[in-house]
């Protein structure tokens, strides 16, 4: 019997995070807090992925920065 492979999930910004430090949180919320912590998953998690529209949204990697410079973040996020 051949096990089945599991589907790959593209997370969008409004899925929840399942593991790590920022479990419970949303994409979207750790765009905001630490950015810098989705590029290290995606560089690091192999079954972790994005799709496009939430790539196309995480601000770019910055050695050194924290997620308390990304404030003006927030009004791309929620432009209302």
């Amino acid at each position: 019997m051949k096990i089945p492979k599991k589907p790959l999930l593209l997370r969008g910004i409004n899925n929840v995070l399942e593991f790590g430090k920022h479990k419970g949180k949303t994409i979207q919320q750790v765009m905001k807090e630490d950015p810098q912590w989705l590029h290290w998953a995606l560089q690091n998690i192999a079954d972790f992925k994005m799709n496009r529209n939430a790539l196309l949204l995480l601000p770019p990697y910055v050695p050194g920065r924290s997620g308390s410079d990304y404030d003006y973040y927030d009004d791309i996020i929620n432009p209302w």
